[in-house]
């Protein structure tokens, strides 16, 4: 009876942390808006592309890219969702709960069921993955398969079949196409599967495994005169142009085996009582950080999905006018990608980002101590000569311009 309300509370406690006031709290922001412009380009154009998006750091000037498989998932989600981005949201949440299985079953395989529970909970509770965990973005995904990708090499050790092992580096390279963080993961694998003296033949299927995951980056690149192999090697050899910072979300694919550590840990410690202890202090103090925290992770303050649907409300209000643009400097994407996004999908896409000087209209979300006419970044300076046609409030800080041009 115990084990069963354990269960229940754990279970109320993911879904309750990770889809509480989601519509609020929801990352939607550039790459957000990036990712699903090109997904539903993709998907109406029923062009296929081999690259995805393009990671941060660059070389001479140049991006390596990661895999295209994000964009397809997002196609996926979003047709099951009819392209509304709450509620793609939380079907991810939905995929996150499943890897909490896989890594409460690896868990169980390897040590046993008392760390399999810790394990777990510390992967429920932990804020920085439950702020990764409800938004659609390509290192996220990384949360809800590495548990897989560990479930999977638990069973290929375990029942020592040649098609586990492709199927375990197949899944190694997908995770790949979604960040380059998981290619240290893949070394280490590798290194292991070599320390433990496995079969020349079940490595090698591995290897092809991760070949065939990662094979729309090499097909591309097998085009493209080895151009991202090139690149990736340049920045490893000479690092990157400007200055590289490594960010929290470089880890996320090593938090699930950080919680598998902690679970065998905290059963190893003599006295059981301070291990209840520990957990209890990090239950508590976690969930009330997670409930008290303001506003959209990763977004501006006073800058969330609800203001931005109200801004394209705003927008459209009086039909889908014909040259017009948007802009936004209410965080560093000026040229507003997510109000992009939500504008496209709702049959009304704004002129290109190169085309603001070309509008008639501009509408402009800023903050409300930063008037357009003082305005110095391109997509407003670009527009030209204006008067402000309407000016309304969005929230306590932010306002909405509507800019005609003289």
């Amino acid at each position: 009876m115990k084990n069963k309300l354990l269960v229940v509370f754990l279970v109320i406690s993911f879904f309750f942390l990770r889809l509480y006031k989601i519509e609020e709290r929801v990352n939607f922001s550039t790459d957000q808006g990036l990712f699903l412009l090109q997904s539903w380009g993709i998907y109406n154009n029923k062009e296929l592309t081999l690259i995805g998006p393009a990671a941060s750091p660059t070389v001479n000037g140049r991006h390596f890219f990661q895999g295209p498989i994000i964009y397809y998932l997002i196609i996926l989600l979003m047709l099951v969702s009819d392209w509304n981005v709450v509620t793609a949201s939380s079907l991810l949440v939905f995929l996150n709960f499943l890897a909490l299985i896989f890594l409460y079953l690896s868990a169980k395989e390897i040590f046993n069921k008392k760390a399999a529970i810790i394990a777990s909970v510390f992967f429920i509770f932990s804020p920085f993955l439950i702020n990764f965990s409800n938004f659609i973005w390509n290192p996220n995904l990384l949360l809800i398969l590495t548990p897989l990708f560990l479930f999977i090499g638990v069973n290929s050790f375990k029942y020592k079949k040649w098609w586990l092992f492709i199927i375990w580096g197949f899944l190694g390279g997908i995770c790949l196409q979604y960040h380059f963080q998981f290619g240290l993961i893949l070394l280490l694998t590798f290194l292991f599967l070599i320390i433990k003296k496995v079969n020349f033949k079940k490595i090698l299927f591995f290897v092809i495994g991760g070949l065939i995951g990662y094979s729309p980056l090499l097909i591309f690149d097998l085009r493209n005169n080895f151009y991202n192999i090139r690149t990736i090697f340049e920045w490893l050899i000479y690092g990157s142009d400007g200055k590289f910072v490594i960010s929290p979300f470089y880890f996320l694919s090593f938090v699930p085996f950080l919680c598998l550590g902690l679970g065998w840990l905290i059963t190893k410690v003599k006295y059981k009582f301070i291990g209840y202890f520990v957990l209890i202090v990090y239950v508590c103090f976690s969930s009330l950080k997670v409930i008290k925290q303001k506003g959209a992770f990763g977004m501006p303050e006073n800058w969330n999905y609800q203001l931005q649907q109200k801004t394209i409300e705003k927008i459209m209000g009086n039909g889908c006018l014909n040259n017009f643009n948007v802009a936004s400097t209410v965080s560093g994407d000026t040229r507003g990608y997510d109000l992009r996004f939500l504008l496209t999908k709702n049959g009304c896409a704004p002129m290109g980002v190169e085309e603001y000087p070309k509008a008639e209209t501009l509408f402009l979300v800023a903050p409300i101590d930063r008037p357009p006419e003082t305005e110095k970044v391109w997509e407003v300076s670009s527009f030209g000569k204006f008067e402000i046609k309407r000016e309304e409030n969005l929230g306590e800080k932010i306002k909405f311009y509507e800019l005609k041009k003289n």
